[in-house]
């Protein structure tokens, strides 16, 4: 392998099949290419030539254009098979890219954070899409999965704002969009991996997966119907006009992150069912003002109501074991803490170093008397 840059983009250059790769040229990465305005559209040539030797252009490699932010519009030759990871992650300016036919695969943070990207197509032929492949491109306002992609990684399509169509193309072996509905679900696990203002979820669905609405400032309101039975890691974080939600009864945790930084939401029923709250499950929900744990809840996560500033009292059961470090920390309108239980029993419970830190009560209100915190 040999290195060369040729016409301002530097290759790794395969001498025994003749390919060439798109790399990252180091003297380019980061907030350098800003001084760099020739790179704002940019023809990567089907082949280049070293020595006098002729290599075809196959792959783009990761973090090739990394943070590029001239760069307007890119031209990738057919020959291409592959885009590697984050190859143009934080091209805010990039308004023009044809993915061609011969790519089957789109790598992680590949097109993340491309706020300017238009409706992009991905071609038939494409097998994988990786994790955060396109999160953050918030023009993008609709994707079409072909019938090729069998794998997609979590929060591939997460923060995307604009989004409101979402379609897997009939044939597809591992997803599709039962009725109409506006999302990619997996359909030997029916599980919804990535969801949109527009979805609405269908009865069908057991469980939501992880990062499935997470970033979707626009989402007020969504239905979760009764037959979901799992809330994956970070589903509606950051949904930052969700107001309300009712949790259905199957569902038996709340996981990491599952609605952090949600800070229009005011009101959650959590079912019976639940046995742990995660860390960070509400952290910054900042518009909380009140919530009952039900009885069954074993374990609240640390950080999990962290920064709750509108939340004024807490029921917690005493069916709880352990209270993570900083889990009610810096709610500072919380003046009521009540605990199900006796103070023998609120003395049993493993609380972790600064689990109260920053609250407006030093009591406990037990069945039996106030203990001192």
């Amino acid at each position: 392998m040999i290195e060369e840059i040729i016409d301002g983009i530097k290759y790794r250059l395969n001498e025994e099949n003749l390919t060439a790769e798109v790399i990252q040229n180091d003297e380019y990465e980061g907030d350098i290419w800003e001084n760099f305005h020739q790179f704002a559209r940019i023809i990567i040539p089907d082949t280049v030539v070293c020595n006098e030797i002729t290599y075809r252009v196959t792959s783009i490699g990761e973090c090739a254009f990394d943070c590029c932010e001239p760069l307007t519009s890119i031209v990738i030759p057919e020959g291409v098979t592959s885009i590697g990871e984050w190859a143009f992650n934080g091209c805010y300016s990039l308004t023009s890219i044809t993915i061609p036919a011969g790519v089957t695969s789109i790598g992680e943070k590949a097109f993340y954070g491309c706020e300017s990207l238009p409706p992009i197509t991905i071609p038939e032929g494409v097998t994988s899409i990786g994790k955060e492949a396109f999160s953050r491109c918030n023009s993008l306002e609709s994707i079409v999965i072909p019938e090729s992609v069998t794998s997609i990684g979590k929060s591939a399509f997460s923060g995307c704002n604009s989004l409101t169509s979402i379609l897997v193309r009939e044939g597809n072996s591992v997803y599709d969009s039962r009725d109409n509905c506006n999302a990619i679900i997996e359909k030997f696990t029916k599980t919804l991996i990535c969801g949109c203002e527009n979805t609405t979820i269908p009865n069908s669905v057991k469980s939501i997966g992880e990062g499935a609405f997470a970033g979707y400032n626009s989402l007020e309101s969504i239905v979760i119907p009764e037959g979901v039975t799992s809330i994956g890691e970070g589903a509606f974080e950051w949904c930052r006009s969700l107001t309300s939600i009712t949790i259905p009864e199957g569902v038996t945790s709340i996981g990491e992150k599952t609605f952090h930084y949600c800070k229009s939401l005011t009101s959650i029923t959590i079912p019976e069912g639940i046995t742990s709250i995660g860390e960070s499950a509400f952290n910054w929900c900042e518009s909380l003002t009140s919530i009952t744990i039900p009885e069954g809840v074993t374990s609240i996560g640390e950080s999990a109501f962290k920064l709750c500033e509108s939340l004024t009292s807490i029921v917690i059961p005493d069916s709880v074991t352990s209270i993570g470090k900083w889990a009610f920390e810096r709610c500072k309108s919380l003046t009521s803490i009540t605990f199900q239980g006796t103070i023998a029993q609120w003395g049993k419970i493993e609380l972790s170093d600064g689990w109260n830190g920053d609250i407006s009560t030093n009591l406990v209100h037990c069945t039996d008397g106030d203990v001192e915190i």
